[in-house]
């Protein structure tokens, strides 16, 4: 057997793009599950870990207020980007608490049903974890619109 022979032989191993560390508005992230996933899946990414602090993401009634502008308290949604996910998600829930907009953050096993096909969904899960925190460009905080949506 030459040498490449042996070469072509061996089983070709493939290299997965991920993130594992991802943070939404179920925390103290800066976006909703639904556009974190197709931000990372249109960006050629194969998997991407929502990380959130304190929270499973099973939640059926947590509510994010809605800022009059832009914002930079985790417990707000920047107005831009509650403007972008109303307008790019049919099924965003909206309510008026006191005079104050708030929006619905879906729990995380709607937002896989929704995002996620089903030759993929044996390999989503949802957890909780505390790895360091990587620094990111400011193109990934911008508000996103849904592909298709």
């Amino acid at each position: 057997m030459n040498t490449m022979t042996a070469v072509s032989a061996t089983p070709r191993l493939r290299w997965y793009k991920g993130n594992l560390h991802c943070h939404t508005y179920t925390s103290d992230g800066r976006a909703f599950p639904e556009q974190a996933l197709a931000r990372y899946r249109e960006a050629g990414y194969d998997f991407c870990a929502i990380t959130n602090h304190n929270r499973l993401g099973h939640e059926t009634d947590f509510w994010r207020q809605v800022a009059d502008g832009d914002t930079d308290m985790a417990y707000q949604v920047s107005r831009r980007n509650f403007d972008i996910y109303r307008a790019s998600c049919p099924w965003a829930e909206i309510r008026d608490t006191d005079g104050a907009t708030e929006v619905r953050v879906q729990p995380l096993d709607v937002v896989r049903a929704r995002v996620v096909s089903d030759e993929q969904a044996p390999y989503y899960a949802a957890g909780n974890t505390a790895p360091m925190h990587p620094k990111f460009a400011s193109a990934w905080t911008q508000p996103y619109r849904l592909p298709g949506a």
